[in-house]
């Protein structure tokens, strides 16, 4: 039986976070079904290390001081600390933060909110991604975006939440609504809600919102409920297990970044609005939202809502300054892309799951509009970086 070798996990999990104990959840299962690695809990294995504790390898939220005694030693390291400064120095496996950006964006537009506003963390390595995210997409369409952060400590006491709140106050009275915002965290988002709420602001009506994370204790008691990116937390870890598994067994890591895809966006209350005057153009937007995975056309658009087929368009491109079958043509390439980086189905098999024709109408309409083909988006974002 070959030697078990002693692996220290610093996670923090005396933070009640999802970012921190879902990846420790992938760490343990990841150890339990492929080693026999003895797994050690603990915050600073620097200390320990000092003390003369050997370790085989570390995992999790590496911080510099960690970094630079297991270098000193030549103990084998990947992070799980999306903001450490030191995760350009050794393999690094985090959630696609900038992705979740982008996929909470093109939720807002699909509802018709033209003018996005981005909310995060001031000096924040992963808030910055999200920011990345949202206004990429948001410049596809040509609309107006803009970024307000705060301080990581914004609440952490009286005079720093009051500070805070006067910022919330000068920030919203840039906003013109219909206003769609997307937020780095679910705790961000729930806290703007909350004072945007005492401004008067109507959610989802006036002001839609987007959170990250998939807190549910945030989530769920928030009101009205809050839509939400669920990430890749557990997969983060039990990815970068498997890339220290590799390590030790003497293969090589890039220090690039792996980014674990986003799993879903979850709709709540925060964004269960479509921002448009025209009661059609709502009701054609939700049809087609809520029916991707159909083979949809224009007339079976129009016929469904109740409105003649050339009334509808000239309705919808005055309300959304994209046709109907532009709409139809994005919804189907974002539930593909989605299928793309969440299962492992073959390419061909999808066509029925998103609303293409046929086969090579969705490869063709893909190539067109993304610039390569579903197998090569595929294996562009997903593909292990490590490897």
């Amino acid at each position: 039986m070959s030697k078990r070798l002693k692996v220290a996990v610093c996670m923090e999990l005396h933070w009640p976070y999802m970012r921190h104990h879902m990846p420790n959840s992938g760490i343990v299962d990841y150890a339990n079904e492929h080693t026999n690695w003895q797994l050690e809990q603990c915050s600073y294995p620097e200390v320990s290390m000092s003390k003369g504790v050997h370790y085989d390898a570390i995992i999790g939220r590496i911080r510099p001081a960690c970094y630079e005694k297991a270098m000193e030693l030549a103990i084998p390291m990947v992070n799980l600390w999306m903001s450490s400064p030191i995760k350009n120095s050794l393999p690094t496996v985090c959630v696609d933060m900038r992705e979740a950006g982008r996929m909470a964006t093109e939720h807002l537009i699909a509802r018709g909110f033209k003018r996005i506003v981005h909310i995060g963390y001031r000096n924040d390595y992963s808030s910055h991604l999200h920011w990345q995210g949202t206004k990429e997409i948001a410049a596809q369409y040509g609309y107006p975006c803009n970024n307000y952060d705060l301080p990581l400590t914004f609440d952490e006491n009286a005079e720093d939440w009051e500070h805070s709140l006067s910022e919330i106050q000068t920030f919203q009275q840039a906003w013109v609504a219909p206003v769609g915002l997307t937020a780095s965290t679910d705790d961000l988002a729930r806290h703007f809600a909350s004072v945007l709420i005492s401004n008067g602001w109507n959610i989802p009506g006036e002001l839609a919102i987007v959170g990250t994370g998939n807190n549910k204790i945030i989530c769920n008691s928030t009101h009205p409920t809050l839509t939400t990116i669920s990430l890749g937390y557990y997969q983060s870890g039990y990815q970068a297990a498997q890339v220290l598994d590799d390590l030790l067994q003497g293969k090589t890591a890039s220090r690039e970044e792996l980014f674990i895809p986003c799993k879903e966006l979850i709709v709540q209350e925060s964004s269960d609005a479509y921002a448009v005057d025209d009661p059609y153009v709502s009701k054609a937007l939700e049809y087609m939202s809520n029916n991707s995975n159909c083979e949809l056309s224009v007339d079976h658009v129009a016929k469904t809502i109740g409105m003649g087929r050339r009334t509808l368009e000239r309705r919808f491109k005055k309300e959304m300054n994209r046709t109907i079958n532009e709409e139809l043509i994005r919804l189907r390439i974002e539930r593909l892309k989605r299928l793309l980086l969440e299962t492992d189905k073959p390419v061909n098999s999808l066509c029925s799951e998103v609303g293409f024709g046929t086969n090579v109408h969705m490869h063709r309409t893909f190539q067109r509009f993304i610039g390569m083909t579903p197998s090569q988006f595929r294996k562009k974002h997903k593909k292990n970086k490590f490897r």
